[in-house]
């Protein structure tokens, strides 16, 4: 049986769109808000990619 903590017990990923794929490379070298496991969207080329 589950407890509460192993109920609840996830983590919350978050998804960046871009413009280019050169962008979403250069953020997440750099931006501290993008973390392992996001999800990175660059509609124009059409490409979806983890961080």
């Amino acid at each position: 049986m589950l407890t509460d903590s192993d109920r609840f017990a996830f983590f919350a990923r978050r998804l960046h769109g871009f413009a280019t794929t050169g962008n979403a490379y250069d953020a997440c070298q750099c931006d501290e808000a993008i973390t392992t496991g996001d999800t990175l969207i660059i509609l124009p080329e059409g490409v979806v990619g983890l961080a």
